[in-house]
């Protein structure tokens, strides 16, 4: 075991000092490429960096996404979940005036893109009950037609061909049928005839935010987080291979409706790139932010109280609270100066963690669906950087009702991946980019994934604790002898082929459990993979709480039992055998932790 103890860095919850806003999300240029427009700290914003002039277009406790820019360049089109299920909203940047976009509502819905006539919407609409999946549809503006185009997929950057016949987007193309796993390829979506047809550009390589150009002779994507220019020609096949535009950490690009320039994003900075002459200048945004921190003496009055020390509860109790801090639990006294709120006739419990939740695409919904289940904190182990920096931010900033968020960026792993969360590593000169980023945004960790080479996560490592932040992942060995902190689920996918955690019937053995007690690594169990089947068995009554009719729609109720797919039966026997060996880890004293 060569793990060596590092200094961990503590985030300070009492610093109120102001600070920059990292969680730049979505930018996009106008059609002249003057201005461009974003979200942040829970709202939208445009910024004209010539006149230096900011302007916030939205304040409210909704989640504003996906801004872009009608060819007129006088109105944005973006989604929001205002007053309920997410909607597409037109705004008149002039006079603020908006108008809604008549998409069937739907729970979520990403990457608007409108055809350079304005005549067309396409948009990501998610399908109920599949996680991974989202349908296209298009949106006639002129009939008010609604078309689905291409199968179910991923949602992924959508744009139009200059006539607004065509879409390009991204897809997986998986390796074999043996495995999910394989590399991003580019589609051709014909908007009328349904007809399709993929393109790689790079053989064994992934992409990510693959656009069109705006003349139709180009296509623009990531890959070894850099921007990439592949020239087609008329029939739209590639003429020469694809050429990097970009040297540096390159993530969000957007490009202007004349093709000239582009905006994109890298770690805390935002830069705009001169097409032809490759010239790349600063535009970073000025948006400081304060941490929303309370000062206020007060009391909470409970009826009673479990307080995680004690088997039984204690009654009659008046939680005395300062600022961020429970200063003390004292019995109930009627006479008390500060402000009193009564619980009396309500049970309390300390704030809740969930320790592993992917959270995807940010929405006013999911800060307020978690504290109305009681967890006040939330570890993020993948999600697109910036969207989670953001939706840190809103909540920390009190922009937006929310936990405590700890978060990680895109899931670090080899070049083959299943998950638009994943970034396919191709590169050590990948890997730097990807750890510059986890820097600039100031991850609270970092999460390696199933295929990521041995010698690449012990790299990832060093990086992580020079930095004084924890790495997990899904391996267990050898990661735990090279310093991992953590390791996510008690089954969970491995690129090994097979699965070196758990039998098929749930169980550990020795080996397991020695790795884990001997490491002091911690594990995230996720016991509700395999338990979801069986308790939903015997508790129905939680597809019908107000939290999840109001997080998932009442259809999803009678679609989520039947995704999974194992037998309540068998789903139980696992569980059960999952949790012996939590109890062997529980009894020999098995509490691994961070920086520890």
């Amino acid at each position: 075991m060569r793990r060596q103890p590092y200094v961990y860095k503590w985030r300070n919850h009492d610093d109120a000092s102001p600070r920059q806003a990292l969680g730049v999300v979505s930018p996009v240029l106008s059609p002249n490429g003057e201005e461009v427009a974003f979200t942040a700290l829970g709202n939208l914003w445009v910024w004209t960096p010539a006149s230096k002039a900011l302007r916030q277009l939205t304040d409210d406790q909704a989640a504003e996404q996906y801004p872009v820019f009608l060819p007129d360049g006088g109105s944005l089109l973006y989604v929001t979940d205002r007053d309920g299920p997410q909607k597409l909203i037109v705004r008149d940047l002039a006079s603020g005036s908006e108008a809604e976009a008549p998409i069937p509502h739907a729970t979520a819905l990403s990457y608007p893109s409108v055809s350079a006539d304005g005549r067309r919407i396409a948009v990501f609409r998610d399908i109920v009950g599949s996680p991974f999946a989202g349908q296209i549809v298009v949106l006639d503006r002129e009939t008010g037609a609604i078309t689905e185009v291409g199968k179910p997929m991923p949602s992924q950057l959508l744009s139009f061909s200059p006539d607004g016949t065509k879409l390009l987007s991204s897809r997986l193309k998986p390796y074999s049928s043996r495995y999910r796993e394989g590399v991003q390829e580019l589609v051709f979506l014909d908007v009328i005839g349904q007809a399709e047809r993929t393109l790689v550009p790079r053989e064994h390589y992934s992409l990510l935010d693959a656009s069109l150009s705006a003349d139709g002779k180009a296509v623009h994507f990531l890959q070894d987080a850099l921007l990439w220019r592949l020239d087609l020609d008329t029939s739209g096949q590639p003429v020469e291979k694809a050429v990097p535009l970009t040297n540096q950490l390159t993530d969000q690009p957007g490009f202007s409706a004349d093709g000239r320039a582009a905006v994109f994003s890298s770690g805390a900075a935002l830069f705009r790139l001169q097409i032809a002459s490759g010239a790349v200048e600063d535009i970073t945004p000025p948006l400081p932010w304060t941490p929303s921190i309370a000062a206020e003496r007060w009391v909470l009055r409970t009826g009673r109280l479990y307080d995680g020390r004690l088997d039984s509860y204690r009654t009659d109790i008046d939680i005395v609270i300062q600022g961020q801090r429970i200063e003390g639990l004292e019995p109930v006294q009627l006479d008390r100066s500060e402000r009193v709120v009564d619980a009396s006739n309500l049970t309390v419990i300390p704030g809740l963690f969930e320790m592993h939740a992917h959270m995807g695409n940010t929405s006013g919904r999911q800060g307020r669906a978690w504290l109305a289940w009681g967890i006040t904190s939330v570890r993020d182990p993948g999600a697109h950087p910036y969207i989670a920096s953001e939706r840190k931010e809103a909540w920390d900033s009190g922009m937006r009702p929310g936990p405590r968020a700890h978060i990680t960026g895109y899931l670090t792993d080899g070049s083959r991946g299943f998950y638009a969360m994943a970034e396919g590593i191709n590169s050590e000169g990948h890997l730097d980019r990807a750890l510059s980023r986890a820097k600039a945004l100031q991850y609270d960790f970092i999460k390696t994934y199933v295929r990521l080479p041995d010698a690449l996560q012990a790299r990832v490592i060093e990086f992580a604790h020079a930095e004084g932040i924890p790495v997990s992942s899904h391996a267990l060995f050898p990661a735990s002898a090279i310093g991992m902190d953590h390791v996510e689920h008690v089954g969970g996918t491995s690129r090994r082929g097979y699965e070196p955690k758990v039998s098929a019937l749930g169980r550990s053995y020795a080996d397991v459990e020695e790795l884990l007690v001997q490491s002091g690594i911690g594990i995230t169990p996720t016991l509700v993979l395999p338990g979801f089947a069986a308790i939903i068995v015997e508790a129905q009554d939680l597809l019908t709480t107000p939290q999840f009719q109001a997080f998932y729609g009442p259809s999803a109720a009678a679609v989520l039992p039947r995704s999974m797919s194992i037998s309540p039966d068998g789903a139980s026997a696992i569980a059960t055998a999952n949790g012996d060996l939590l109890r062997r880890l529980v009894q020999r004293g098995c509490a691994g932790g961070y920086g520890h």
